[in-house]
């Protein structure tokens, strides 16, 4: 049976690159915070409702009184300042 689960267990290069992995998706998480914490007060909150509290833009469009085609358009143009800010880093 020893012999079995041993087939089964990570290489030393595997874990490695798992750690690499792991240590590669927190810095993009730490900079992906960053960038959104530089947005304006509106917009951080938007992607913030959207996109960490699984809030649907038509439900978001209610709750603060705006048509959901104004919030998709905002959302959109603070993807753009996103991407833009991802590639300038």
């Amino acid at each position: 049976m020893e012999t079995v689960s041993h087939q089964f267990a990570p290489s030393a290069e595997e874990i490695l690159i798992a750690r690499e992995n792991e240590q590669d998706a927190q810095r993009k998480l730490e900079l992906l915070k960053e960038a959104v914490s530089q947005l304006g007060e509106a917009d951080r909150a938007l992607i913030e409702a959207v996109y960490f509290e699984n809030i649907s833009m038509r439900e978001y469009s209610r709750r603060i009184g705006v048509s959901h085609s104004a919030i998709v358009k905002r959302r959109n143009r603070i993807l753009r300042t996103l991407k833009q800010y991802f590639e300038n880093i």
